[in-house]
């Protein structure tokens, strides 16, 4: 089982139901969280999202009437359904009274209703507020690069070099001819790390390092001379489903900070 298979599964498991844990699949699923921490992160604010649906559904009050309106539209339907239909011909159509026509109608609206404050309400727990920091969160108009490297994430199978220290993946990174972040190397020298991947964007090398701090967060550089596309100037930032993601450039590179979340979970590193 792969990556995007075991998210597939593990989006089945509600939060609190022991009997989901137990599901074969989802147990084998279960199991890759141990190997990978990625997956784990992922998983965690799934379930963290779920459960905060679960309890705005929970506190969702239906209208007093509701019950009441939707019995009598069911009787009336019921009622008009079966009345004279023994003596009607075949080429007549029958059509409801005026008063079983409102009860039912009245009926299906209250559902229909309901449904719509189900669908906005989670709607609204899935893609979250839209933040206020001065700065727009992107939702068209996403860079080339930005969605690459978000689709590479979804695909990553693991990390060319692992370390908890920044020295021996800077090394590497070195040793391979891949971008470092040069500007950024005072600011992370001194916090954990999980290891690095190299990726190939179109002929140009993208590096990612991977960091464990109170969360998980990733920082990926690509030199300015490699980059075929317009980047802005300033700090922008992205939201694809759960990632967010920050874009800057120095004098020689262009940065991405990403983690799973919102804007406001992103870490403050410069």
């Amino acid at each position: 089982m792969d990556r995007k298979e075991a998210k597939t599964f593990l989006e089945l498991c509600r939060p609190g139901l022991e009997a989901d844990y137990t599901d074969p699949l989802i147990t084998e699923a279960l199991a890759m969280l141990d190997q990978d921490p990625e997956l784990r992160a992922w998983f965690e604010s799934e379930q963290a999202i779920d459960a905060r649906i679960s309890d705005s559904l929970n506190n969702i009050e239906p209208p007093a009437a509701f019950k009441a309106e939707t019995l009598a539209g069911m009787y009336a339907h019921k009622a008009q359904a079966n009345e004279n239909a023994p003596e009607a011909s075949s080429d007549t159509i029958q059509f409801p009274d005026q008063t079983s026509t409102k009860s039912w109608m009245s009926a299906f609206v209250g559902i229909a209703a309901v449904f719509v404050v189900l669908f906005v309400t989670v709607a609204a727990l899935r893609t979250g507020q839209e933040t206020n920091t001065g700065t727009a969160v992107a939702t068209a108009g996403i860079p080339d690069l930005v969605q690459f490297l978000s689709n590479e994430m979804d695909n990553m199978k693991g990390l060319d070099k692992r370390s908890q220290q920044s020295g021996p993946i800077m090394t590497y990174l070195a040793s391979r001819g891949a971008p470092k972040p040069d500007a950024l190397e005072d600011v992370i020298r001194d916090k954990r790390t999980l290891g690095c991947v190299v990726f190939d964007y179109n002929g140009a090398q993208l590096s990612m390092i991977c960091f464990k701090d109170d969360s998980y967060y990733h920082i990926a550089t690509l030199d300015k001379a490699d980059i075929r596309e317009d980047i802005p100037q300033g700090p922008s930032y992205y939201q694809i489903g759960n990632q967010a993601f920050k874009m800057w450039q120095d004098e020689k590179q262009v940065h991405i900070l990403t983690m799973e979340g919102t804007e406001e979970d992103l870490p403050e590193l410069i």
